[in-house]
């Protein structure tokens, strides 16, 4: 099903169909069992340094994240020759990043190698620590049935589970002598905290597959699939250090007006493949 990829939905016709095109669930003649084992490299271009705005080439950071996971395992078997069922786990999203961003120097839009400077000051954008992970599963069920020769049906239903992790942390900023002219890059981070965009939380949702698979000859066969992807509601919060203005480190607080909700969907697809 990978190697094809959505080509798949025209043929279906193995235990993975439950994510694909569950009507292929029918062409099982035994029961089949699935494991499939995924390692990732997530490499991400930033442009990180402190120079990396106002320099004409934008040489990017990047940073890197190895990531692995059974990500998918299924059990599928035949009733009779008409019915099949089967039981999926499936990682649908399973990313991590961790990241620094400089102290970096805003350019004057209108003279892109200097900095914006306003009533002779000098500007440049927070440094960030960040790191993010996010992991979405489901657990499904499905069922394949054979309505006659030439057509047959199937339908998956998931509960799907999300998990989200991300932080930012703006930190304040050393403006060096001299910043802004002659030595436009003379700034570097400070350690006490601005403020702290955070993510921690989960949620649950809906999802389901539906499929049918027309067989007009043995040599052709029509897959049409409508996927209604999970939709979640998770909440984000907003620190800020009250200290930060006089240069002290004090106990971040909650902004007014946060937490937050935010909506974090998945797109739902439809798909057609044809196999000769």
């Amino acid at each position: 099903a990978n190697g094809m990829g959505r080509t798949f939905i025209g043929v279906a016709d193995d235990a993975t169909s439950t994510v694909t095109n569950p009507a292929g669930l029918v062409s099982l003649t035994k029961r089949q069992v699935y494991v499939e084992y995924k390692n990732s490299s997530i490499k991400v271009n930033r442009l990180a340094t402190v120079d990396s705005w106002l320099s004409a080439a934008h040489t990017p950071t990047e940073f890197s994240k190895n990531v692995s996971s059974i990500s998918f395992f299924n059990v599928s078997t035949p009733i009779n020759s008409r019915l099949a069922v089967g039981v999926t786990y499936h990682e649908f999203l399973n990313y991590k990043e961790d990241f620094q961003l400089a102290a970096r120097t805003i350019p004057d839009i209108s003279n892109p190698g200097s900095p914006i400077t306003v009533g002779g000051l000098g500007f440049a954008a927070n440094p960030v620590e960040g790191s993010a992970s996010f992991r979405g599963t489901s657990v499904a069920g499905s069922v394949g049935y054979s309505l006659n020769p030439m057509v047959q049906v199937g339908a998956t239903l998931s509960i799907n589970h999300l998990t989200a992790e991300a932080t930012a942390t703006r930190l304040g900023i050393n403006f060096l002598p001299g910043f802004p002219s002659p030595n436009p890059l003379a700034v570097s981070s400070n350690p006490i905290v601005k403020n702290q965009t955070k993510i921690d939380d989960s949620g649950n949702a809906l999802g389901a597959v539906l499929g049918v698979l027309v067989k007009p000859n043995e040599n052709v066969s029509i897959g049409f699939n409508y996927t209604k992807s999970p939709h979640f509601s998770l909440s984000e919060n907003f620190l800020v250090n009250p200290g930060f203005a006089n240069g002290t480190q004090q106990a971040l607080v909650t902004s007014a007006g946060f937490p937050t909700g935010i909506s974090i969907n998945v797109p739902d697809h439809f798909g057609v493949g044809v196999a000769v």
